[in-house]
């Protein structure tokens, strides 16, 4: 979650490095409202929205799997083995992501492996909310992912009003180009 003041203070920077470098104008932006809470057993290990939906590369999601349910493959072995063999993964999940097994490093400099449920989700995938998870004793064990389509990407908006086209920035020259949002 973006605090109010962390916001605030960036698109001041950003206005100010614009002014720098000669911007006169109108800023606008669009920020994406979500708010998200980590689950209990399914760990987000990066962004739980992703933007694949007609983009040029597949982006990989990454969810480990809570000790809490499977333990490290050190710590308790037949526990890890159970788990490993023995969840179904439900049908959201099968938008490109597996089981699989993930090597830490410990703070000793030894090494355990712990599950996750990982993947790179095609960019075929329609825009949705997917409740991506495993069954394990008679158990459903879900978290969202969120995916868009790339026209949906954050953005912020530079309106050049100063007629100029090429700025100097540390001594180098910068052409402005423009994209537009029609």
């Amino acid at each position: 979650m973006i605090h109010l003041t962390n916001l605030s203070g960036a698109i001041e920077a950003v206005w100010n490095q614009l002014k720098k470098m000669g911007h006169s104008g109108e800023i606008s932006y669009m920020l994406e409202a979500e708010t998200t809470s980590q689950p209990a057993v399914l760990i987000p290990k990066g962004a739980t929205t992703i933007y694949s939906y007609g983009a040029t590369m597949a982006p990989n999601v990454e969810f480990d799997i809570s000790t809490d349910l499977s333990s490290s493959r050190n710590t308790d072995y037949s526990r890890f083995s159970a788990v490993r063999n023995g969840l179904t993964l439900n049908e959201d999940a099968l938008v490109g992501l597996s089981i699989r097994e993930k090597s830490l490093l410990m703070h000793q400099g030894s090494s355990d492996t712990i599950l996750g449920l990982s993947g790179n989700v095609p960019v075929t995938v329609k825009p949705g909310t997917y409740n991506v998870g495993f069954r394990y004793n008679n158990q459903d064990y879900t978290t969202s992912l969120i995916i868009k389509s790339v026209n949906e990407l954050p953005y912020i908006t530079v309106e050049n009003e100063s007629g100029y086209s090429t700025v100097t920035k540390d001594g180098s020259d910068i052409t402005l180009s423009y994209k537009n949002r029609n």
